[in-house]
């Protein structure tokens, strides 16, 4: 009896059967990722040399040689902290005065809705019209990243996260 049943449907595999395949899978992931990334071609960049020097007091300065660069991170110190210094302004303000902040949100919402809720929705169709023409066009061949450039995950594993992210993960229950 058990020889006629079809082991590859999700529900008739044992719960020891789906771990395996799940960190085969997630080993396969891994792996892929890693040679992805060891074979990808070095990326220069646009960090161009300038032939004409516009201010000489600068010509010895490279891109980026005043960033701070900790814990992982590569920060421009004055976009960065003005921009955090902002952020926390704005929060701290709105959690201080939380009913003037509702109040403001609110009015804020409803007159960008009614005065601009027709641009926003062109927005919204020309946005979704250019994707279609481009992806469809002689554009839509251009590789991402390259000419050399190949996707970290395999199409099925990019599928699976596309899934999870949308919520379509759910098996109907028999």
């Amino acid at each position: 009896m058990t020889d006629s049943i079809d082991r590859d449907a999700p529900g008739d595999m044992t719960k020891d059967e789906r771990k395996r395949i799940a960190d085969e899978l997630a080993a396969m992931d891994e792996a892929d990722r890693k040679r992805a990334i060891a074979e990808r071609p070095e990326f220069e960049g646009l960090q161009v040399r300038p032939e004409n020097i516009y201010y000489e007091e600068l010509k010895d300065r490279e891109p980026g040689d005043t960033n701070i660069v900790k814990w992982g991170f590569d920060l421009h110190p004055q976009v960065t902290f003005a921009s955090a210094g902002f952020l926390i302004l704005f929060l701290g303000l709105s959690l201080i005065f939380k009913d003037q902040a509702e109040t403001f949100f609110q009015g804020s919402l409803d007159f960008i809705a009614d005065k601009f809720g027709w641009f926003y929705i062109l927005s919204a169709n020309i946005f979704v019209i250019a994707i279609f023409a481009f992806a469809f066009s002689k554009y839509g061949k251009i590789r991402l990243g390259g000419q050399h450039a190949r996707p970290e995950l395999r199409f099925c594993s990019a599928n699976r996260i596309g899934r999870n992210a949308a919520g379509h993960n759910r098996r109907a229950r028999v």
